[in-house]
């Protein structure tokens, strides 16, 4: 008995033939010595079998409820909708906003009740409503300008400057006219002791 054992442990990999196999295939009971070799050519039929026959299992174990299976019809008719109103939107001819005459926001919405969603969401223009939902999704930038902090902004100053005689005198004219000032030690009185 102990020597059908030694046999096992001395078996070579049925696929590469050099190194020594230490797992066997379930399926068609051949002898591996690593997952390369079991994914090997010489063994795809069995181990794609294997993996299909896996994937059927689990989907076959799967079993979607009425709700789930409505949920999965109403999403998909909803993108099949966005997707024919983005082909006749793409077919239909631009039109200039700017020669449409059109009420102002405000005045559209002066008359509303602003707790009332959905009296302003019919307020809106498809524009409007496009461009809010824009902005709900996190696209702000279509609405708002690119900002920049103000301390990404570097203004290079030059360690050296030359002063020209023209900036020089536009100092001086800044500078108060000096009326004759009489000198220091004729301010003070020093007393000798």
């Amino acid at each position: 008995m102990e020597e059908s054992l030694g046999n096992k442990d001395e078996r070579l990999c049925g696929i590469c033939t050099t190194n020594r196999s230490k797992y066997c295939c379930p399926r068609c009971e051949i002898f591996y010595c690593s997952l390369d070799c079991y994914k090997s050519e010489k063994h795809l039929d069995c181990s794609e079998s294997f993996y299909r026959d896996c994937v059927n299992e689990e989907l076959s174990s799967y079993h979607a409820g009425d709700e789930a299976k409505r949920k999965m019809i109403d999403i998909l008719k909803k993108v099949q909708n966005k997707d024919v109103d983005e082909e006749e939107s793409e077919t239909e001819e631009s039109i200039d906003s700017d020669d449409d005459i059109e009420i102002d926001l405000h005045e559209r919405i002066k008359d509303l009740d602003l707790n009332d969603a959905d009296a302003l969401w019919n307020a809106l223009t498809e524009d409007e409503k496009n461009e809010f939902e824009a902005v709900v999704r996190g696209d702000v930038g279509s609405v708002l300008p690119q900002w920049k902090p103000w301390w990404m902004y570097n203004k290079e100053a030059k360690l050296v400057e030359e002063v020209s005689s023209s900036e020089v005198d536009e100092h001086l004219k800044k500078c108060p006219c000096l009326k004759s000032v009489p000198k220091f030690n004729t301010l003070t009185v020093c007393i000798s002791l």
